[in-house]
């Protein structure tokens, strides 16, 4: 294989750490000890001054670099003349739902987008819904494009023992409770105020109890806890003691196109799913035998599902576990690196 070193041109982060697909990719090129380095371009504290030195040194990065890896920006244009006149491979990790930027900032032209990843060797995206889109809408020839669906770290996502989810419960002060989280950003897709909405419905039901990540500045009920955002290490005992999932039951063209990471999360951690079909998630999962599908925007179904767990947790955990067997075939990192592996035995045959 031909010598390669990775650029990660300001990789998306959170909470001081890089999204989790990122993270996945950085793991496997640490595993085939192929070198990488990261530019973090500052957004917060810079003056004018400043900015031909941060660009000086955006510049000796890119020249020790074979290739750069980056994600869609509007800035990205720019990007990727830079890149590609400085003789650069370039790798899309397409990571965000919406296709062109203008889906989120209606002032772009669709034209910026498709000259960019006209520049592009290579895109990664994480569903086969997406890749359609992408090639079909930027005119981006499907061949060079990879899909790669989200992936869980096995040793931190895993089905707890029942005295540990017992143990998890107790130190939350929730033993003894039927759990059902929320966790996940705020999109429109996931219809989180759909589960609000069910949870007052069943707050008379004192086995229940709700509990949604992030806080977006709710106020914890007798039914409902609202915890901050929290790291991605300490996500599992969140999912661990969890004994339904909810999120997705909305309809939106952006959620038609996802398969919800934290969703995987749940089941590789053999929490029963609740949630609405659409494209992706119907490629995988079954109703009633690996997650339980409720109708989009029905807060009674929801609300009627959830009780109905409580009430048959034994065939609720069946569904769990089933749903875990499913997705530990299929949404692991070792996944994630044998795809990684094509894509570098791509780069010896160029």
């Amino acid at each position: 294989m031909k010598p390669v070193r990775f650029l990660f041109y300001n990789p998306p982060h959170r909470l001081g750490e890089y999204y989790f697909r990122i993270r996945i990719f950085m793991e496997y090129l640490d595993s085939q000890n192929i070198p990488y380095s990261v530019y973090l371009f500052p957004h917060k504290g810079r003056s004018v001054w400043q900015i031909p030195g941060f660009i000086a040194t955006m510049i000796i990065r890119l020249w020790g670099a074979t290739h750069v890896v980056t994600c869609p920006s509007p800035k990205m244009l720019f990007r990727m003349l830079l890149f590609k006149l400085m003789g650069k491979k370039v790798l899309i990790e397409h990571y965000v739902s919406y296709v062109t930027h203008k889906e989120v900032h209606p002032f772009l032209p669709v034209i910026f987008d498709r000259m960019s990843y006209r520049l592009a060797d290579y895109v990664l995206t994480h569903t086969e819904t997406m890749k359609k889109e992408i090639s079909s809408t930027l005119k981006y020839p499907p061949a060079r494009i990879e899909t790669v669906y989200c992936s869980v770290h096995n040793e931190l996502f895993h089905p707890p023992s029942p005295d540990e989810k017992s143990k998890i419960k107790g130190d939350a002060g929730l033993g003894g409770k039927f759990i059902v989280l929320y966790h996940g950003m705020y999109h429109p897709w996931h219809g989180w105020t759909y589960l609000l909405e069910a949870a007052e419905q069943l707050k008379n039901e004192a086995g229940i109890h709700f509990i949604f990540i992030p806080n977006e500045t709710f106020k914890n009920t007798n039914n409902m806890s609202f915890f901050e955002e929290q790291k991605y290490d300490r996500l599992p005992k969140f999912v661990a003691m969890a004994d339904l999932w909810c999120s997705g039951f909305d309809n939106h063209p952006r959620g038609d196109r996802s398969l919800s990471s934290t969703m995987l999360q749940a089941l590789l951690t053999a929490v029963p799913v609740l949630t609405s079909p659409n494209p992706e998630k119907s490629r995988f999962l079954k109703d009633s035998e690996t997650a339980f599908f409720v109708p989009p925007r029905d807060t009674q179904s929801i609300a009627e599902k959830i009780l109905w767990c409580f009430h048959n947790r034994s065939l609720a955990e069946q569904v769990g576990q089933a749903g875990y067997r499913m997705a530990s075939k299929t949404f692991h990192t070792e996944h994630y690196h044998s795809v990684y592996g094509r894509f570098l035995r791509r780069q010896a045959d160029a």
